[in-house]
């Protein structure tokens, strides 16, 4: 067998083939500069992805050594790495693919963000750290920098595009923590899904295509009914990067019958007896055709990890309404 490196065009020519990326567009990508943060779940599912697309250099973040419970949706690693750092396991899975250079960092860069995204021409996103969601997301709007974010949830999955427009990370994370595959749990396929979706829309937007997903635009989707649903996230008037407010947060409070006073909006249905302090909604968007009360002043928003809801209070504070703060429901102590 050669051992001879495959001609890159030979190597890719099903991708230039395709009228929308031709041999133009499989260079672009050839000569594009990706940065990964996370090397699990939604990570290696968007290595794969640039790898097999032919993304010319990626560098891949993770600090985290290989768990026993990663290994049924982690398909890059195996029992004998359990204890390895995930990232010098994927790099010996890159090195089948010739033609992609990929580096690796086993360590927390979230200090020293604005330093490692140099010259980088997307970002993916796909940790569960809300303190790296965070971080990336206030580099990368500095530096003008694409980038993808990935969120799981059991069966329910994001995708968001941050850019220059529509509201950024921080515009509907105002608060708590991103979700966390440990104590919530995930079925495996789906995250292979997700995370493969993430690298979609990233390559789509490397390649300046008119139909990717516009920078503030969430997908979000049910992994049970595979229903997919676009959202457009406005700048969020109290967001530290996009606006002018500092966030208020009551993640991890108790909420007391005085604070229910204040006007409850959940996005799932409940069980409560205190129903007259409640207004149920389904999905964010609906907060569009909601009547608010006219005596309350400040509206608490709910759901089951406070995604949702941080995504409906975003919509309210652009229609004029200042005072609005978001939690899950475990902090509200509802009952599911």
């Amino acid at each position: 067998m050669s051992s001879e490196l495959p001609s890159y065009d030979n190597y890719f020519i099903r991708h230039s083939q395709l009228p929308d990326i031709g041999e133009s567009g499989q260079h672009l990508l050839n000569n594009s500069f990706a940065v990964i943060f996370g090397a699990g779940a939604l990570g290696l599912p968007v290595l794969q992805s640039l790898l097999m697309s032919g993304i010319g250099r990626i560098l891949l973040i993770d600090p985290d050594v290989v768990d026993l419970s990663n290994l049924h949706r982690q398909f890059v690693y195996s029992a004998e790495d359990v204890g390895t750092f995930k990232v010098d396991c994927a790099s010996t899975y890159a090195r089948s693919f010739p033609h992609s250079k990929v580096a690796t960092l086993a360590a927390d860069v979230t200090d020293n963000l604005e330093k490692v995204l140099q010259r980088t021409d997307i970002v993916f996103e796909c940790t569960d750290s809300h303190k790296c969601k965070q971080a990336v997301n206030d580099a990368c709007k500095k530096l003008d920098i694409p980038a993808v974010f990935g969120g799981l949830y059991q069966s329910h999955g994001t995708v968001h595009v941050v850019g220059q427009k529509g509201g950024c990370y921080r515009c509907i994370a105002q608060s708590g923590n991103a979700a966390d595959c440990a104590d919530a749990g995930v079925f495996a396929p789906f995250s292979m899904l997700v995370g493969t979706m993430q690298a979609n829309v990233g390559l789509r937007h490397l390649l300046n295509k008119n139909d990717a997903p516009a920078s503030g635009t969430q997908l979000m989707i049910d992994g049970a009914s595979m229903n997919i649903r676009k959202l457009h996230v406005p700048m969020n008037k109290q967001c530290q990067v996009c606006g002018d407010a500092q966030i208020l947060s009551l993640e991890n409070e108790k909420v007391t019958d005085a604070t229910l006073r204040t006007g409850v909006i959940v996005l799932k249905k409940y069980t409560d007896s205190r129903k007259d302090s409640l207004t149920e909604l389904k999905e964010p968007e609906d907060v569009l055709l909601w009547t608010p009360e006219t005596d309350v002043e400040t509206y608490i928003v709910a759901c089951a990890t406070g995604s949702r809801a941080n995504t409906a209070a975003a919509i309210l504070q652009n229609k004029g309404f200042e005072n609005v703060q978001t939690m899950s429901l475990a902090a509200l102590n509802l009952k599911l």
